[in-house]
């Protein structure tokens, strides 16, 4: 079971990174350039993979939960930006779905929320006025928050789920 957990933490890790680099790649090119942000999230892509605590953090089993959030936000704010760039809505509807999906492994990715508003604040149709990228951006807030959340709300009765394992809905999806 081990080298597949490993493997598991390992497509985790890479999935967060390719997601994340997309997303800074979105988040920087209006302010500095394409070709500047590119670089910048080529190098953050390297640091990733580069950073002494990689190891610790795709090790433990009990951060499963955790990790899976993670990599699925991480795909999902690169769906996000270039979908809401774009104007591609089936991309945003993507990375909203993710979340979702993240949200049933662990409520940890519900504060990521906060990083998609302010993505929608600061880079995602700069020329509107700042009084519509505000309500825009609270509602990004809302709505992923509550996506990320919305599948501990609907597991309700007995005790309450921890943050590292799948709610139930989830397993009688997978298992079905």
């Amino acid at each position: 079971a081990a080298p597949w957990a490993r493997l598991e933490a390992l497509v985790c890790v890479i999935l967060f990174a390719l997601g994340t680099s997309h997303f800074l790649r979105r988040l920087l090119a209006p302010w500095v350039g394409k070709e500047r942000a590119r670089t910048t999230a080529f190098l953050a892509l390297v640091f990733v993979f580069l950073h002494p605590l990689l190891g610790e953090c795709a090790a433990p089993e009990a951060a499963r939960g955790a990790r899976l959030a993670l990599a699925l936000a991480g795909v999902a704010s690169g769906f996000f930006l270039a979908g809401r760039q774009e104007g591609r809505e089936g991309r945003t509807a993507g990375a909203l779905a993710l979340f979702l999906l993240a949200g049933f492994f662990s409520a940890d990715a519900a504060p990521l929320a906060l990083l998609f508003a302010m993505a929608e604040f600061t880079s995602a149709h700069r020329h509107r006025p700042r009084s519509l990228r505000l309500r825009t951006a609270a509602t990004t807030l809302l709505v992923f928050a509550a996506a990320a959340l919305l599948p501990r709300l609907l597991a309700s009765g007995g005790p309450p789920l921890t943050v590292h394992e799948p709610t139930p809905e989830l397993r009688a999806l997978l298992v079905a």
